[in-house]
This record gives C-alpha cells, structure tokens and sequence, in this order.
C-alpha cells in the first residue's frame, strides 16, 4: 500500500476555468481524413490535487468504490500485487486489504439496483479470480463463491453493466496456449457469482477495456500505440467498439453522455464525448513540484459524486512504471477546461443523474383510509 503520508493541497480557484489553460475543439467542420491529429491547440493543465502516497512494489490497477450514502467517504482499490488488494479513502487511509497475488487488475460493479458492491480482482497465489461483496457503508469485505469463471487470463479485464441489470466480464481469457478476448455475463445469487460464456463474442487480445454501463458496449484499447483517429471509435461486433488508444483507458459519465479518457505512458491525455471525431489534450500538473505529471502506467475514473471537488467525478493516475505515487484530479478541472457540462453526476451504483436520484416519489393516498368516517 502507499508509503508516505497524503499531502493535501488546498485549492481556492482550482475548479475556476481561469486557472486552467484552455483548448477546445476545433470551432470548424469535422475533417473528413481518415486519420485525425491530436488537437494542436495549447494543451490543458489540469492540477492534481490530492495525493494519496506511493507504492514500493508494482500496482495492476485501481477501481473506486463509490459510498451509498456518504460522498465523501468513497474509496479506491489498488491491486498491489503481492502486497495485496488495498481500500484506500481518499486521506490515503487503509479500509480494507485481503491478502494474496493481484496482478491482473481490479474492478467494481453493483448489483441489486446499485445496493450491493462487488470487488473482483485475479489472485495468481491461487490462479483463480477472487471476487467480494459488501453492502454495509463500512466493509468488512465478504469473499463470494465463483463458479464458470475463467480459469487462466493474460493481462488485465474490465467489469459492465447493461442499463445496471446485466452484468459482464471482458477478460483474455488462455485456452490451449491461445489468448482470445472473451465476454462473459455474470449473475449474482446471494453468496455466490455464477459467470456464463457468451460464445458469441471474441475478440483479438487487448491491452485495455472500458464498459459503458448504460449501454453495455465494451470499448477495446489494442497496440500498437496510436495516435486518437476519426475512426477511433469501430464497431467489432454488436455491442464491442475499438479503440486505438495511447496506452490506458477510462469513461466518464455525465448528463451529456459518455466521454472517454485516454493516457499515454508519457502522461498526455486526451477526452473524447462518445462517437466525436476530435478529443482535447490535457496534462496533469504535480501539485506538490509544480510539474506536469512526465510518466502514467495506471488509471481510474470515478464518474458519480464523490464529495467536495470530486462531486463531478475523480481520476486517480498512478505515476512512475506502476509503482509511483497515487494522485487525484478533480473531473471539474477537466469539464471546465472543454466546456463540458457539470452540476448533474450520473451515479455509478444508480446509474441515474442527480437530479433523477433527488427527485422525491409522488405522494400516495389511501382512499379507503380517507373514506373511513371518523371515530366518535
């Protein structure tokens, strides 16, 4: 888990879009060229504003864990390898950890109506994926029985959902030596996650993956590394799209739909709205040197309220060759520095907005009650 205390920056101005150094679309057509260059307009700088500590061994991914009822009290998992499976608050603080091997990445999904969080991460100590569930505010993490799962993968996988009732895993997936993308849909029955092949569906390995939990499409990140085309975005199959990316990949959602983040190794970002031919660069600024965040090798994005300046969504970037430091960016900076719309968060347990979420149920009357005649 990290190993220096959080330092905390405090920003007055930081969500103001005068901070920022803006860069926008281009205010012309769309370009018809096959191939589309990365904006060459000024790129943005979006500060990091919260650090979380360092690693001192190799982290395979990161998740956020969104609390039911408290923002503010969200957590992010980091799959620390042999050091463990880590839930970390945003002061850096240790939650949770479950002992064993996770290099394979981690992600969460909710069940039940957003109700019951899911955590599943692959444990090479038992070669097996390990999955645990918690519905208090609080965890204590209890470990699921799995069955149908796969029972060797290569690289990383991804966790969806479809309008948050089916649920499904992408994973490369080892069979007789052969690596193939494949897609499964996972049930939960009290205790236990049952997955089930879609046979349907495989693909090419890929090196990243994102799921639009609305509709259920899987975005595919593949080398070689490329720059963001016009035709980033190509349908592989009924609900798959490919995605050239740099390197690492994340979504966000928000009223306006679906933006997807991409980050090279070097720390170049772009965002993209779903299907839009041209994306923005930003950069992350280091809060605590003052520089630009030079190196990425893990990302997460956190697209409901998380309390305070997160309340639009948070990215958490691991820097350095996976074993760097943990820093936050607020999902504002990087709304205000495009132009895109904030105030309404789509909840990651919901998947509704806000103000869908806020809205209170229409008062019921009981007739027979008010008909009955009053009691002399």
């Amino acid at each position: 888990m990290p190993s220096s205390p959080k330092s905390r920056f405090l920003l007055a101005l930081a969500l103001g879009g005068a901070l920022l150094a803006g860069c926008g679309k281009d205010s012309g057509s769309a370009p018809t060229e096959s191939e589309v260059p990365l904006v060459d307009a000024d790129i943005a700088e979006v500060p990091a504003t919260d650090q979380l500590g360092s690693f001192q061994s190799p982290v395979s991914g990161l998740a956020f864990w969104q609390h039911p009822s408290a923002a503010h009290e969200s957590g992010l998992f980091a799959a620390n390898g042999a050091a463990g499976l880590f839930l970390l608050d945003f002061e850096g603080n240790q939650l949770a950890k479950i002992d064993g091997t996770f290099d394979h990445g981690v992600d969460v999904t909710y069940f039940n109506q957003g109700e019951q969080a899911v955590v599943i991460a692959w444990d090479s100590a038992t070669d097996t994926f390990r999955a645990f569930g918690f519905d208090e505010e609080v965890p204590p993490l209890i470990e699921l029985d799995l069955t149908g799962f796969p029972e060797k993968i290569a690289g990383n996988f991804c966790l969806g959902r479809e309008g948050g009732q089916s649920h499904f895993l992408m994973v490369n997936q080892v069979q007789e030596d052969i690596i193939s993308g494949n897609s499964y849909k996972i049930k939960k029955d009290g205790g236990a996650l049952q997955a089930t092949i879609i046979s349907s569906q495989s693909y090419a390995p890929f090196t990243d993956c994102v799921r639009d939990d609305k509709s259920g499409e899987t975005i595919l990140g593949r080398p070689p590394e490329e720059v963001l085309t016009q035709n980033t975005l190509q349908y592989t199959a009924k609900n798959a799209a490919l995605l050239k990316t740099p390197s690492l990949s994340g979504v966000h959602f928000s009223e306006e739909g679906l933006h997807l983040i991409a980050a090279s190794s070097e720390g170049l970002f772009s965002v993209v709205k779903f299907r839009d031919s041209l994306p923005n660069q930003f950069r992350v600024s280091s809060f605590d040197t003052a520089s630009d965040v030079e190196s990425v090798s893990t990302i997460a994005i956190g697209y409901g309220n998380y309390g305070g300046i997160y309340r639009d969504g948070v990215i958490a970037i691991l820097e350095g060759e996976k074993s760097g430091a943990l820093k936050l960016a607020p999902w504002n900076a990087v709304a205000n520095a495009f132009g895109f719309k904030t105030g309404n968060p789509v909840s990651e347990r919901s998947l509704l907005t806000a103000e869908e979420e806020n809205k209170a149920p229409a008062p019921t009357i009981d007739l027979d009650e008010l008909n009955e005649p009053e009691n002399e």
